[in-house]
């Protein structure tokens, strides 16, 4: 439950700070020295751009944490039973 609620969390702000800047690039500020290319390379390391990223990769590993942990626990499980015998 709070695995799925942690996951919600993080893509909402992605999805949420990547809206934002892009509604920053091509409407608020269109008129921006070199247009939007120019607004994109300028704006890289905000802080809405940042937490973006770092939600969006964080998100992913939670994702491939949960991919691999069943077959990791089936290893597992199965070295313990052929040290068994």
């Amino acid at each position: 439950m709070v695995y799925g609620g942690v996951l919600l969390v993080l893509v909402t702000i992605a999805m949420a700070l990547g809206a934002l800047w892009g509604e920053y690039m091509w409407i608020d500020h269109r008129n921006y020295p070199g247009g939007p290319l120019g607004f994109y390379v300028a704006s890289q390391t905000s802080w809405y751009s940042v937490l973006e990223i770092a939600a969006g990769v964080m998100a992913n590993i939670l994702c491939d944490g949960l991919l691999v942990r069943p077959s990791l626990l089936e290893v597992l499980i199965k070295r313990k039973r052929d040290k068994c015998f």
